[in-house]
């Protein structure tokens, strides 16, 4: 099973094609079952898919749950920890980049839970985005946008 990543917003934004000689962060827009299965959960009018370099959400889990299922403030002790830290980086840039011409919505699901309501909802603003410790965490809906 894996981790969707959903990004909304009430234009279009940038696709950034994934390249399967060299794998890693990528936005496509989502497709038409994608964007019924969550369109209660996002306000944006355009929806994307974003993508890590294992093709779904699951690289940007680079911390990692511990035996008692608790996060990790440490980055993922296995082979992927590089990857993951640059597919989360690439995520997080996105995210401020976009966010600076309008606010962006990112929702987080596993594959299949789709139609379960988002667990939280969180607003940040861009610049508080810090790569070593922003988590893509399962079903939070976070709105990325100016402080107000």
């Amino acid at each position: 099973m894996c981790l969707n990543v959903f990004l909304a917003a009430d234009r279009p934004l940038p696709i950034v094609d994934w390249n399967p000689d060299e794998p890693g962060f990528h936005v496509r827009s989502a497709s038409p079952r994608e964007t019924a299965a969550i369109r209660h959960a996002v306000r944006g009018r355009y929806l994307f898919y974003a993508g890590s370099h294992d093709g779904c959400g699951c690289g940007f889990v680079h911390h990692w749950a511990s035996a008692d299922g608790h996060l990790s403030a440490e980055p993922h002790p296995g082979p992927k920890r590089e990857s993951a830290a640059r597919s989360t980086a690439s995520l997080v840039d996105y995210l401020r980049r976009t966010a600076a011409g309008g606010p962006v919505e990112l929702y987080s699901c596993w594959q299949g839970d789709e139609a379960a309501p988002p667990l939280a909802e969180i607003a940040l603003a861009p610049d508080s985005l810090d790569v070593s410790s922003f988590m893509v965490r399962e079903g939070e809906h976070v709105t990325i946008g100016p402080a107000d």
